[in-house]
């Protein structure tokens, strides 16, 4: 996973993590804020002045950083977090229990062209675990989220700023196959009118009155699919 660099950068500013053959272990200790009003998060250390402002975290949490077996829901290094309860609301997967550090369409600007350890760890990493210093005070997430499964995805599909690809719908839609509500957005993807379905998160509200950005990411995928004339069985 790391350069000699990584290696060297990792020892000077998170000097109780240690590397090994495939995994990464130990604490890791840090203080950053975010400040909600202008959505702008930052790691403090020395020589670093706070120009943010917002809300001052310290945190310490002993971390676990794995290469996945499994890259069917991410292709990103695996985090797990101890000590720290790896419920849904604190945004960890229910299939393993690691992290959900972003969307599977943000994963790119980590990945490509090569993995980037440092911009990973600190734009993924540090945050994350700041968000759960800041879930056991406040008892939400600091920052605007995506929702869980399938609706978070296609929160994610409706904001995505590049041009889209079939590579991309096929990588995206190999994603939203494994959500359990796979067979309903199939159904929605054929329909003229899919706003007048029910929400999968199972409310009993119109999709489109509940979690309207997830339906226009349905909406935005169903019109690219056709454009691109993409198959999706």
């Amino acid at each position: 996973m790391l350069t000699e660099e990584d290696n060297k950068w990792l020892s000077r500013y998170y000097p109780n993590l240690t590397v090994g053959r495939d995994i990464i272990s130990g604490t890791v200790e840090f203080v950053a804020t975010y400040n909600k009003e202008t959505n702008q998060f930052l790691i403090l250390r020395d020589g670093i002045a706070d120009s943010v402002g917002g809300l001052r975290l310290t945190g310490k949490f002993g971390i676990r950083i794995k290469e996945r077996e499994d890259k069917t829901l991410s292709k990103l290094p695996a985090l797990f977090v101890d000590d720290v309860q790896p419920i849904p609301d604190r945004h960890f997967g229910q299939k393993d229990f690691s992290a959900c550090l972003c969307s599977p369409l943000e994963e790119s600007e980590f990945l490509i062209p090569e993995f980037q350890f440092r911009n990973y760890f600190e734009q993924l990493v540090i945050p994350f675990l700041y968000g759960q210093l800041f879930y056991s005070s406040e008892k939400h997430w600091p920052w605007d989220e995506y929702q869980h499964g399938g609706i978070g995805l296609l929160q994610s599909y409706f904001q995505i700023a590049e041009l889209v690809t079939e590579k991309i719908i096929k990588e995206f839609l190999s994603y939203l196959k494994q959500d359990k509500n796979w067979n309903l957005y199939k159904m929605v993807l054929f329909l003229r009118r899919p706003s007048r379905q029910g929400c999968p998160c199972g409310s009993n509200r119109e999709f489109r009155d509940c979690h309207p950005e997830a339906l226009k990411g349905l909406a935005r995928l169903k019109a690219d699919i056709s454009n691109l004339s993409v198959n999706i069985d």
